[in-house]
């Protein structure tokens, strides 16, 4: 059953979520836990609402009070948690003072940190620290190209000179983000990528910037892969070759011709390590292919969102993960 309140707990198959109240992707998987499962789905804010206390005993082991529940350390390894996505941007706009609010920002960062922390004994599907390791980007293709995979050319700069010396100037360049939190624009889409052209480039602010640049890659079709566990599922999507300024699939904003694909066992298995490398049981990867039929692994995301997928072709992709879950 589906529990909202920290009362009666259970521990087994006891599964702790961290997410936003109403993220499809935890209902959905929700469903498919078995009628035995006890389920505590839960918000940062219903955390902040039912009052927390996080104290250690004379022993050193943590004691943590959520509400009227009340947790011990050696009470943890009974538990499965799954952090999902959690919202922390309610605290964000609580000051109309600017300082103040960034203050609240790291803070609750910070606090996000200390819960999945304290909890570190548990098993999780994904762990914080995990997560966080997989997040960087370089570090990902290096991965990726030890891995037998293939990746664009890439370089990191603030030197104008290095791209000459680094690209050839026959090939298109594109230039990415490097961080990893979705900034908006205000016509309605996302910055993931954009054509990179040096001429319309400000060398002033180039100097003083984060440059993650990379080799374009003329693709046919870009491709998503969800892997859950052993499992991966592989979607295509069409490149849209009416507008050639979109480079992303994720800024079209009406995706069509898309088709669920199998893709060669040998980057299947390499997807599957490449996830293991990071120790995650769920990963999601983005693929280009271009017209010779190779593949090219551009980054991977450890908490990327697979609801949209599953929408498109029918992926038991929730029904995975709630089968992965009971497995820890």
């Amino acid at each position: 059953y589906f529990e909202n309140s920290w009362t009666n707990l259970k521990y087994m198959n006891s599964l702790i979520i961290f997410s936003d109240l109403n993220d499809e992707h935890v209902l959905r998987v929700i469903k498919h836990l078995p009628d035995n499962a006890i389920v505590y789905h839960f918000t940062f804010e219903n955390i902040i609402s039912q009052g927390y206390h996080i104290t250690l005993d004379n022993n050193g082991d943590f004691i943590i009070k959520i509400g009227t529940t009340v947790f011990k350390e050696n009470q943890f390894p009974h538990f499965t948690i799954w952090l999902r996505k959690p919202n922390l941007s309610f605290y964000y706009s609580l000051s109309n003072q600017q300082h103040e609010n960034d203050y609240l920002n790291d803070e609750c960062k910070a606090f996000l940190k200390t819960i999945c922390l304290v909890f570190s004994k548990a098993k999780w599907f994904n762990s914080y620290e995990n997560i966080s390791k997989a997040k960087g980007r370089i570090h990902q293709l290096q991965a990726a190209l030890r891995l037998g995979m293939k990746v664009p050319k890439t370089l990191l700069t603030n030197i104008i000179a290095d791209i000459d010396e680094s690209f050839d100037s026959k090939h298109k360049l594109v230039m990415k983000r490097l961080g990893n939190n979705k900034i908006n624009l205000p016509e309605g889409v996302s910055i993931f990528a954009s054509l990179f052209s040096l001429t319309d480039t400000d060398p002033f602010l180039f100097q003083r910037g984060v440059n993650y640049l990379q080799e374009y890659i003329d693709a046919v079709i870009e491709v998503r892969v969800t892997i859950v566990g052993d499992e991966v599922f592989a979607c295509s999507f069409e490149k849209d070759f009416t507008n050639p300024t979109i480079i992303d699939y994720r800024n079209q904003l009406n995706v069509k011709n898309y088709l669920a694909v199998e893709l060669p066992e040998e980057l299947k298995n390499a997807l599957r390590l490449l996830t293991n490398t990071y120790h995650l049981n769920y990963n999601t990867a983005d693929l280009l292919k271009d017209k010779d039929g190779n593949y090219y692994f551009l980054e991977m995301n450890a908490n990327g969102e697979y609801i949209w997928i599953e929408d498109l072709t029918d992926f038991p992709i929730s029904k995975s993960i709630a089968s992965k879950i009971m497995e820890l």
